[in-house]
């Protein structure tokens, strides 16, 4: 049955949907991927850049299903670009030989066969490498050998995955589901390996790993469902770090599957880009019942946008796209609101890239508006949910709270409370209220401390360094928690805030701050102050 879940999937997916997973096959071949298009207007013929083991640079141009004489005459002027336009990457020799290929999910017309012949005999003639046939027959047994043969067996998996062949794109990611999925595939479910021992079968399950998550991600690539795709990404590598700390693995040796995974992520976040420049509003549907989850998505949008900003400034600093994500930000920003702390680190994003384009005092009240947004919840008697409560677990309760409060009192659906109470415990207060103190913002501080005192400062302590990147740790690792001193001495308080334990942060965090950011704004339930510090010397202070 797996077979045919594979065999149905290749046969329908689309250049956009196999692309991922193709490259994925070619690193596990040992190339090294430089280019992935974004599949965008103006293109140049060459889908997927590489370079093999050998030092040899390839070239891939991928369609979609079965290419006849119609078909051949559309796409030979990028063929004609794919095999004698040069390469023009800043990581590859101008002049630089490669070989060509043309890659389909589909077959080939015997009719274009011959097209491709004659095509062939003009770059000989021409003293260029000809051109290279890959096509279904090709793609599915690699797929198979890497994807099908070690995907799920248990019923129970295997349920999960067929679930996402029902999936249109539009909802919500099921994050738990592939989260699931993930865990099964490469063992982090128990405490011993029994298939996973070493690094050949680890890369070849991260492998197989990755083809997983790029089929469960396929209806949402097909409807542009750009914030869904960045979360599957960020959750795969999250569970690929899993392993490799769990076996004590050198990451170097994976360091392309990291690269595959951010090249993704990053060309997400330029995609949402692209579409949020084209909207006035972020409304889906019906204005009148889509109000209630407009805060959530404005909340979702601008923090990954804010992270591309980061992303951008801490890499190339492109001003022309910075502006670009400028204008964004500050078009989106007052649309934002933190319904949970779950939604912090998203505000966190937009805090650290407003200190990279904005010089005035609104990125100082915008991060004293956070710390009040905590503390004036718990004072109105219901506090904000702690970061394990998700849009799906308050958006009913939260929308009955606006019929009351808008509407009328006694208005009811049916809602009870959630069990939990949130008055004055915070698992980010405390890391907020440390960044801010860096500010040296003392006066401030002073009239908001006796409000701070008054909270029970949470965090999750893991076990072992590996637990970090799991969803739930059951039955492994506490939650702690710190009571703030009613006196505090500022220089005192200074110095704590000044410095953070680099032995309690994983080592993939600090080797990538940006990928630690990323990985915040979907499990913000493991956050610490020394990870909220951590990043803030990383987005505010070096970049």
């Amino acid at each position: 049955m797996i077979e045919r879940i594979v065999e149905n999937w290749l046969n329908n997916a689309s250049e956009r949907s196999f692309q991922l997973p193709f490259c994925y096959i070619l690193q596990n071949q040992g190339h090294k991927i430089l280019h992935l298009t974004r599949h965008r207007p103006m293109e140049f013929g060459k889908d997927v850049i590489t370079i093999d083991s050998g030092g040899n640079y390839h070239a891939y141009q991928l369609k979609q299903g079965f290419i006849n004489q119609r078909i051949w005459t559309e796409i030979f002027p990028q063929l004609t670009q794919l095999c004698f336009k040069n390469l023009a990457h800043p990581h590859v020799p101008k002049d630089s030989i490669y070989t060509p290929y043309l890659v389909t999910n589909g077959g080939i017309d015997e009719e274009v066969y011959r097209g491709i012949e004659d095509f062939n005999e003009s770059l000989k003639a021409a003293g260029r490498p000809i051109l290279k046939i890959l096509k279904y027959d090709d793609l599915y047994t690699d797929f198979l050998t890497l994807g099908a043969k070690l995907w799920p067996t248990e019923l129970a998996d295997y349920k999960k995955l067929i679930e996402f062949t029902i999936f249109d794109g539009n909802e919500p990611f099921p994050t738990e589901k592939l989260i699931s999925l993930l865990e099964s595939q490469l063992e982090l479910s128990s405490a011993d390996s029994s298939v996973i021992k070493n690094l050949p079968s680890a890369k070849r399950q991260i492998t197989s790993s990755a083809l997983l998550t790029a089929y469960c991600t396929s209806s949402y690539l097909e409807k542009e469902n750009h914030v869904a795709i960045i979360e599957a990404w960020v959750i795969y590598l999250s569970q690929v770090n899993a392993l490799l700390l769990k076996l004590d693995l050198d990451i170097k040796e994976l360091e392309e599957v990291f690269k595959i995974g951010m090249q993704i992520i990053f060309q997400s976040l330029q995609n949402l880009t692209d579409e949020l420049e084209q909207r006035d509003d972020l409304f889906e549907g019906n204005i009148i019942f889509d109000a209630p989850f407009y805060g959530y998505r404005a909340t979702r949008v601008v923090g990954l946008v804010a992270v591309l900003f980061l992303w951008i400034k801490l890499n190339d600093s492109d001003r022309e796209q910075l502006d670009r994500v400028i204008i964004i930000i500050n078009k989106f920003i007052k649309e934002c609101r933190i319904i949970s702390e779950a939604h912090i680190p998203y505000f966190l994003s937009i805090y650290w890239a407003m200190r990279k384009y904005d010089s005035t005092q609104k990125p100082v009240g915008f991060l004293k508006m956070i710390i009040d947004t905590i503390i004036d919840a718990s004072k109105k008697g219901y506090g904000l949910a702690n970061p394990y409560y998700r849009e799906k677990d308050l958006i009913s309760l939260h929308l009955q709270n606006i019929l009351k409060s808008e509407i009328d009192h006694s208005i009811t659906i049916g809602i009870e409370p959630l069990d939990d109470s949130f008055e004055f415990t915070s698992f980010y207060l405390y890391g907020l209220v440390q960044i801010f103190t860096r500010l040296n913002y003392k006066q401030e501080m002073k009239f908001l401390w006796p409000s701070i005192t008054r909270f029970n400062f949470k965090h999750f302590q893991i076990e072992e360094h590996w637990h970090f990147f799991k969803w739930r740790n059951k039955d492994v690792g506490k939650e702690k928690s710190y009571l703030p001193a009613f006196t505090q001495s500022w220089q005192e308080l200074k110095e704590i805030a000044s410095n953070y334990d680099e032995r309690k942060i994983p080592t993939p965090l600090i080797n990538d701050p940006i990928f630690g950011l990323l990985f915040l704004l979907y499990f913000p339930h493991r956050v610490t102050p020394d990870i909220i510090k951590f990043l803030d010397n990383e987005l505010r202070l070096k970049i």
